[in-house]
């Protein structure tokens, strides 16, 4: 007897996909506003169309570089289950937010740890606003916050939330039911 193995539509591996020097524009004629990514370099990677995937790049946005970088684990496409691991940081801020977890298309939710790190806070919401923050003595410097994020169409929410800024210390958790 002999076996076949029967090729999938899934079964087309990308090797490697380059975007270099690209642009992204956003442009809503409803408001007039325009939002550009521009210098964009991404790199595209998949084992498969239902994953692993691996996304590495950085961008120029509003004068601020951003570097992404994005894994996912083989994707459950009945059930609508992405495994993700996502970082982004501002180079120039000392700034970087990371996410490992699982976004569900189905239930268009998401849970997984976060965990948002500055060295400078009042520097990293300048790097976001255009605007250095007035901060109260003792909440400068270093900033991290960090918990298990549960996303639904019911609720947002930040479970075991560990914040740290400055002086502050809080360990509790934050959420928004409706």
């Amino acid at each position: 007897s002999s076996e076949t193995s029967a090729a999938s539509p899934m079964d087309v591996v990308i090797r490697r996909v380059d975007i270099t020097k690209g642009a992204f524009v956003i442009d809503n004629q409803q408001t007039g506003s325009k939002q550009e990514l521009s210098n964009l370099n991404l790199a595209l990677k998949a084992d498969s169309l239902t994953g692993p995937f691996d996304i590495t790049g950085d961008t120029l946005w509003s004068g601020q570089k951003i570097v992404v970088k994005a894994t996912s684990g083989a994707v459950d496409g009945a059930n609508g289950v992405y495994p993700i691991q996502a970082s982004i940081s501002l180079p120039s801020a000392a700034t970087k937010l990371e996410f490992t977890g699982v976004v569900n298309s189905k239930t268009k939710g998401a849970s997984g740890d976060v965990v948002f790190e500055a060295d400078d806070i009042a520097n990293a919401v300048k790097a976001v606003t255009g605007t250095a923050p007035s901060l109260p003595d003792g909440l400068g410097g270093k900033a991290e916050v960090a918990g298990k994020l549960v996303y639904s169409s019911t609720r947002v929410a930040l479970d075991q939330m560990a914040v740290h800024v400055g002086a502050l210390n809080y360990t509790g958790q934050m959420s928004v039911d409706g």
